[in-house]
This record gives structure tokens, C-alpha cells and sequence, in this order.
């Protein structure tokens, strides 16, 4: 039971150093907010005892709270008036902070949490692959609720500590009333806990049908071709279809349970009411001073025990997205490491000095060495396999590729090609053996050199932008249009463009509609060997080029060597025709390559 308690201990640390002092101090503003609230429901009780008093509707007695007070004697009208109009400013003053705290909580929560999201998605310090649909899940799905249920559950709790304070004030005030509210209030618990259990495994099935959702318009949007010719669009559509029309399904039930858990509070606290009424009028002659503040405070408590029970539903239906990402922070190697708490430390900035800060960041760069030669790499032993993989995607692979060397990586699907270049770029770490670039592991290499990186993968990066964004993204170097001119050149693709009448201004769409495939993959080769690259890497440059224009890059290609390591990746021969070397994956024997 210790250990159980120091985890949560520790587990709740490690929560509060992540969000900062920010949220810890604005979550004590909601709970003074939360006391304000009660100081005014009581006030207001108070007020009407002196209203009525001071009316002579009724008198102070021995059972009033007002006797010790004032003995019976009337209070003035002007007393009365201040007395509500500081009970008006501490109600404003309690509403306000309440409102602005939670919703500040939220929006740094989520701030927080984007952050984290965004900088292991694009970063990716844990070197996992991450697919998009989980990026649009947490983003999409995940994350608005979580912070739904950070915002409900602090109403909750402000509503929570007002029910409670009225509570404990109307048994001061009438006991045996208060009594038969208690067992009203046992009513709503018991019926309360069957909603709720409803709300939360209706929400954790929609949440499931999201994701699945998700992953099928992923998986639909890169096989769009492949669907129509195959046929499959009608069984894909159903599909999705039933995705749609379940969470649907499961949100209308999450919203009615919800609905009828918020309101069923009024509709026994009316049927409470009346018994109270009838049991004080009857049985325990209450007095009409004591009774109708009671009655007050009753009613007062109904209503923001209405209020509780609504946003304890939200919380209930948003707990099992909260749970996931709450799972996810403690799964996380990088929760709580070195580089989030600097990342997060510099979300204290305003706008103005985060971009002071950016630009820091960018002139750090020259802290590195320079590295202006072509780098040698080498593999011992290299093997690695992926996560839930039950065989190894590479397997005791040795090889050496001399800087400024020529390497042409060859092999069947799956035969490790991809997998090489992850290592290599330190994307993952090997699971055995060693792979070095001039003597030093990836990791080290690019953290202490600052290397010129020339990448071109299976699929283009292309955004929207004009070709001339496009060729210069990323480059550090200042480059005329002369320059991309000669390059596109080289590239068989400046006649093409300035065919186009706004040339290197053409607007590519967000899909890159109207470029060929072959096009784009030119384009992305122009823009990493305007980088002028002492590392090339390309994989699957040509897989959608024609013969004439792969043999007319690989003779550009030619053209570099001694000037820059090249590693290209292919299934065709064609572009590796200049090639020092050719390593085939599948031929591998003994660790030793062909």
C-alpha cells in the first residue's frame, strides 16, 4: 500500500514539473474562486434573514442564526443595500476567476500537450515510427477531449466544493431536513454511478471507431488508384460507412445518458422538496424564518448540484481519452526528459521572444564543425528489428563505403534498404552491431558536425508553394535564379517550367496536381543538389522515371564523385550504371558484402 501511494506520489511530481507552476498556481485561484462562490450562497441565505427581519415578516428567535447577532432588532435599509452589493461583487469576482482560471488551465494543458505531440512527431527524439492516422488520432480525437475533460472536471470540482459548503449549511441550519436531502442525494448517487458507467463505455467505443476511421482514410488515400481498379471502392465505402454510423451510434447514447444524468438532479429534488416541506410543516414545526432559508439554500443546492452532475457527465464521457493520453505520458521514454523540460521552458515567452529564441537556436549551428569533405561510412555486425517484428530487418550486415565513393544498394522489398538508411540518418538505433560515419555513430556525428544532407525518398516532399519555395526549402545558402535555372537544366526540366507562364512562381496545389510523378521527383533531386551535398541519399529516386532520363541523371550523378558520398537505393540497374560499387541486400553471406 506504500509503494502504491509513493508511485502516485511520484507520478503526480512528475505531472506538475511537466505542466509548470503556471497551472499549479491558476488551480489554487479556482479553488479560492470555489470558496468566494460558497461565501456568496451563504451570504445571500444570511441576507434574507436580514430582509425579513428587517420587514417584520418574521422575527429573530433562539433557533435563528441572526439572534446572537442582533437580538430581534431591525436592520437598516441601507445596511441591506451594501450588504447585497458586496455579496454582488464577490459573486462576480467567484464567477470570474472561476471561468477565466479553468478555461487558462485548459488552453496551457493543451498547449502543453501539443508541444509534446508536435516535437516527438517532427523530432521524433524516441526514434519510433509514427504513422499519421496516430498523429490525427491524438491531434484530432485524443487531445480536444482531454482537455474537454481537464475544463469539466475543474467545474466540476469548483460545483463540488459549493454543494458540499450548502450541504454542511443547511444541517447547521435545519438538521432533520437536511437528513431526508442526504437520502435524496443517496437516490441520485445510486442512479448517478449506472449513467456514468453507460457514458464512459459508449465514449471509449466511439473513441475506438475514430481511430479505426482514421486509419481507413489513411490507408484509402494512399491506395485510391489501386481501389478503383481493383474494384474494392463499394467494400471500402461500407466500411467506412460503419465506422461513421457506430461512433455516431455510440455519441448519440454518450449525449442522451449524459442529458438525462444532468437533469434527473431537479427532478427528485422537486419530489425531495415537497416532502421536506410537508415533514417540517407537520412533524418537525421548523419556523418559517429557519424553513425558508433552508429552503433557499435547498434550492441553491439543486440547482448547482444540477450543474455538478452535468460536468461530471462530460468528465465521464472525455475520462477515457484523458486515460489513453494519461497511459501515454508514463509509456513515453521522453516524458520528463532533459530536451521536453528545455522545449516546454520556452513556452513562458511571449510571441516576440520565442521568435528571439528561434533565432538563437539558428545561429547555434555555428557552434558545429564544419564538416566540408565527403564522410566514410562504415557497418559492423549492423543488425536491427522493428518493434512487435518477430525477424530481423537487417542481420549482421558489414560494409564500407569510402567518402566520395559511388555505393548502389540493391535488394528485394523488405530486404533491409529503407532500414539501412534509418540507421544511418539516426533515426533508430541499431539493435546489434554499429554503423559509423568518419568513426563516430550517427547520433554523435550529426550532433557535433554540421554536414550538407542531400535526401530524395521513394515519395517527393513537395508542398504548397511555388517551385521556387519548393527548390530552396531548407537551404542555408543564398542561391540566385541562375543558379535553380542550371540545375533544373542538368535535370531535363527547364524547358518544362518555363513552358508555364509564371515559371519558377507556379503554384504547386496541396497534391501537387499538375506535375507528372517523374516531374516531382526531379524536382525534389534539383532541390537536395542545390545543397550541394557532401552526403546524397536517394531512395528510389528513379522508380518513376523513363530510361532516357534515368541514364541522364546517373550521368549527372557521375559527375560528383570525390565531391560527395552518394548511397542510391534502387531496384533498377540503369540509374546505377556509374556506380563504384553495387551491395545486394539479398546476397548477403556471412556479414560480408558482394
Amino acid at each position: 500500500m506504500l509503494d502504491f501511494f509513493r508511485k502516485q506520489f511520484f507520478r503526480i511530481k512528475q505531472i506538475s514539473q511537466f505542466f509548470g507552476s503556471k497551472i499549479i498556481f491558476w488551480s489554487i485561484v479556482t479553488v479560492i474562486s470555489s470558496f468566494i462562490l460558497v461565501f456568496v450562497e451563504l451570504s445571500f441565505a444570511l441576507f434574507l434573514q436580514f430582509f425579513m427581519i428587517s420587514m417584520g415578516i418574521s422575527h429573530s428567535n433562539a433557533s435563528s442564526v441572526l439572534s446572537t447577532l442582533f437580538s430581534g432588532n431591525k436592520v437598516s435599509l441601507s445596511f441591506m443595500i451594501v450588504m447585497l452589493f458586496i455579496i454582488g461583487i464577490f459573486r462576480f469576482l467567484g464567477f470570474f476567476f472561476s471561468d477565466y482560471s479553468a478555461q487558462l488551465i485548459k488552453e496551457l494543458f493543451t498547449l502543453k500537450m501539443r508541444i509534446f505531440f508536435i516535437y516527438q512527431m517532427i523530432i521524433n527524439p524516441e526514434k519510433r515510427l509514427v504513422s499519421a492516422s496516430e498523429i490525427n488520432y491524438k491531434l484530432a480525437e485524443l487531445l480536444p477531449k482531454a482537455q474537454n475533460f481537464i475544463l469539466h472536471l475543474l467545474y466540476a470540482f469548483i460545483y463540488f466544493i459549493i454543494i458540499i459548503a450548502l450541504f454542511f449549511a443547511m444541517l447547521y441550519i435545519a438538521f432533520y431536513e437536511a437528513i431526508i436531502c442526504l437520502i435524496g442525494l443517496g437516490v441520485i448517487g445510486i442512479i448517478f454511478l449506472f449513467i456514468n458507467k453507460k457514458i464512459r463505455n459508449h465514449s471509449l467505443q466511439a473513441s475506438n471507431f475514430f481511430l479505426a476511421l482514421q486509419k481507413g482514410i489513411e490507408r484509402v488515400a494512399r491506395n485510391w488508384v489501386f481501389l478503383k481498379i481493383s474494384r474494392t471502392q463499394e467494400l471500402e465505402y461500407h466500411q467506412h460507412l460503419q465506422h461513421v454510423v457506430l461512433y455516431f451510434s455510440n455519441m448519440k447514447n454518450v449525449i442522451f445518458w449524459s442529458a438525462f444524468g444532468s437533469n434527473l438532479p431537479a427532478f427528485i429534488g422537486i419530489i425531495v422538496l415537497v416532502f421536506i416541506i410537508w415533514l417540517s410543516q407537520t412533524i418537525f414545526q421548523t419556523p418559517s424564518l429557519i424553513l425558508l432559508s433552508f429552503l433557499y439554500l435547498f434550492i441553491r443546492f439543486i440547482q448547482q448540484l444540477r450543474v455538478f452532475t452535468s460536468f461530471f457527465s462530460q468528465v465521464n464521457e472525455y475520462l477515457p481519452q484523458f486515460l489513453i493520453i494519461y497511459h501515454y505520458f508514463f509509456q513515453s521514454e521522453f516524458f520528463l526528459s532533459e530536451e521536453m523540460a528545455h522545449e516546454l521552458q520556452r513556452t513562458r515567452f511571449s510571441a516576440n521572444q520565442f521568435m528571439l529564441d528561434k533565432q538563437k537556436i539558428d545561429l547555434s549551428r555555428d557552434t558545429l564543425k564544419k564538416v566540408e569533405e565527403p564522410p566514410s561510412i562504415v557497418a559492423k555486425n549492423l543488425s536491427f528489428i522493428y518493434e512487435r517484428q518477430s525477424q530481423m530487418a537487417l542481420n549482421n550486415l558489414t560494409l564500407s563505403i569510402k567518402g566520395g565513393s559511388q555505393v548502389g544498394i540493391m535488394g528485394s522489398s523488405g530486404s533491409g534498404k529503407s532500414t539501412f538508411l534509418g540507421l544511418l540518418l539516426a533515426l533508430f538505433s541499431a539493435t546489434k552491431g554499429e554503423i559509423l560515419i568518419n568513426n563516430q555513430s550517427p547520433e554523435q556525428f550529426f550532433q557535433k558536425n554540421d554536414l550538407s544532407i542531400g535526401y530524395v525518398g521513394a515519395e517527393p516532399f513537395l508542398f504548397e508553394g511555388s517551385i521556387r519555395e519548393n527548390l530552396l526549402y531548407g537551404l542555408e545558402r543564398e542561391c540566385s535564379d541562375e543558379e535553380i535555372w542550371k540545375e533544373l537544366e542538368e535535370l531535363q526540366l527547364a524547358n518544362t517550367i518555363r513552358d508555364i507562364p509564371e515559371q519558377l512562381d507556379y503554384q504547386i496545389s496541396e497534391n501537387s496536381e499538375g506535375l507528372s510523378t517523374g516531374q516531382k521527383q526531379r524536382l525534389a533531386l534539383g532541390r537536395a543538389l542545390l545543397r550541394r551535398p557532401y552526403l546524397l541519399l536517394l531512395d528510389e529516386v528513379s522508380a518513376n522515371l523513363d530510361v532516357e532520363t534515368e541514364k541522364m541523371i546517373a550521368t549527372y550523378l557521375s559527375n560528383l564523385k570525390g565531391k560527395c558520398t552518394t548511397i542510391i537505393i534502387s531496384h533498377r540497374e540503369g540509374i546505377l550504371h556509374y556506380t563504384d560499387q553495387i551491395i545486394q541486400l539479398d546476397k548477403m553471406s556471412d556479414g560480408l558484402s558482394q
